[in-house]
């Protein structure tokens, strides 16, 4: 049996439920090759830095789990013409943990496969050519080597923290195709995709073949619990989306003044004295009495033409200019705002 198509081996231990998952994707068999390729490609473009040339050593992947290492190390081969022996290297982060570097030798590609620099230059979605089984290789390889299980108010989500931009969509891309709902998140430390619910998180792991994972997956997190982290986050959302409306009719107000139409005004003024009111509450209080389209429709317009104002004469729109002070937010339990 060729590494290509041999089993991965297991450790044997888990910390929680997601080390499950992660032992069940490494064990899976590989039978084609093209899903070896992508499966090795997807795991330097996640895990992997770059050599540059001149080092005999193309790029170095960076691992936590000794079965995938092992697995990287027989199959380093499979993107080369000819077989270059690899050892993986056992070294400890900052933080005391096992780490695993598997390097990748500079040599020519193999027919069908990208070298080293097209790995990290390629956009991902071209190595999904080779079809369905090409798109489960690049989640399963993203989530052995990035994946992770989403613990702030988010019930049983799971993430994947991606290297870039074209990696990001790729997942994302490759989510719709295997119809999982997959989100796209920026934060301060990178680009990660979330998979929110349980069950497109289940349908994750059935569409990888992670059986018994997925079988026992619900069982993570109580729907109650579930529920709560998504109205949660719906609220966060909608006291963001109140803030910049807040904002931006203020800067409206400015930036208008006296030209602004009277009927937009006092509809501006009625939405600022009552910020929390949604807006068919706040329709049935305006008098005369408004649709709550009427007074959509109305804000819009106030907005747009201060901005058409500001772009004639040179002067920040309603995007811009944050001195206003915006609206003060109950905190949450974790005490942000």
């Amino acid at each position: 049996m060729s590494p290509a198509s041999g089993p991965l081996p297991t450790t044997g231990t888990t910390l929680d439920h997601f080390d499950n998952v992660l032992a069940e994707l490494c064990a899976q068999r590989r039978h084609r090759p093209c899903c070896a390729r992508v499966h090795v490609s997807s795991v330097i473009r996640f895990a992997g830095r770059h050599v540059g040339p001149g080092h005999g050593v193309g790029a170095i992947v960076d691992l936590d789990r000794p079965d995938l290492a092992r697995w990287v190390e027989a199959n380093s081969d499979i993107l080369h013409q000819r077989r270059r022996s690899t050892r993986h290297v056992v070294h400890q982060d900052p933080a005391g943990r096992q780490r695993y570097r598997v390097p990748f030798h500079q040599a020519p590609a193999a027919p069908g496969a990208p070298s080293l620099d097209r790995v990290f230059l390629d956009n991902p979605l071209r190595w999904q050519a080779g079809g369905p089984c090409c798109t489960r290789a690049l989640w399963r390889a993203a989530l052995l080597c990035r994946g992770r299980r989403r613990r702030q108010g988010s019930g049983g989500a799971i993430e994947v923290w991606c290297p870039d931009g074209p990696a990001c969509g790729a997942l994302v891309s490759a989510g719709a195709m295997m119809g999982v709902g997959v989100r796209r998140r920026q934060e301060r430390h990178g680009q990660f995709v979330v998979v929110h619910r349980t069950a497109q998180v289940v349908e994750l792991l059935l569409q990888l073949g992670a059986y018994r994972a997925a079988e026992d997956w619900p069982a993570v997190v109580p729907p109650q619990v579930e529920e709560n982290s998504i109205a949660r986050f719906n609220q966060a959302r909608a006291r963001d989306r109140s803030r910049a409306l807040h904002h931006k009719l203020h800067r409206a107000l400015d930036i208008l003044g006296a030209d602004a139409p009277a009927e937009l005004v006092a509809t501006a003024r009625h939405r600022l004295a009552h910020p929390d009111m949604s807006l068919d509450a706040l329709a049935r209080r305006a008098r005369p009495p408004r649709s709550a389209s009427t007074l959509s429709r109305r804000l819009r317009r106030l907005i747009l033409l201060a901005d058409q104002h500001a772009r004639r004469h040179g002067v920040a729109d309603t995007d811009g200019d944050l001195s206003h002070t915006l609206p003060p937010t109950t905190p949450d339990r974790g005490g942000r705002p």
